[in-house]
């Protein structure tokens, strides 16, 4: 079953101060994401496994947060190419 997939504010924020082929490979991601959010790697190991974070094309990650429960994922930072 497939989530959906809210982008909170800040990540918003971030997102728009991206070139244009992240923005493409940022929603390419966010597609993937929709259908499977488990694919991206844990945040930090000694945390909840919802906190997740996945790599987007030359750029660097994003973190979200998985619910199950609502089938929701949530993005909370995404962090432009260095």
């Amino acid at each position: 079953m497939a989530y959906a997939v809210a982008i909170s504010g800040a990540a918003a924020r971030e997102a728009a101060d991206l070139p244009a082929e992240a923005r493409v490979a940022l929603s390419a991601v966010l597609r993937e994401l929709a259908e499977d959010p488990w694919t991206g790697q844990p945040y930090d190991p000694r945390w909840s496994p919802e906190f997740r974070t996945v790599a987007f094309g030359d750029g660097g990650p994003i973190t979200y947060i998985v619910s199950q429960r609502r089938k929701l994922v949530v993005v909370e930072q995404v962090i432009g190419s260095p």
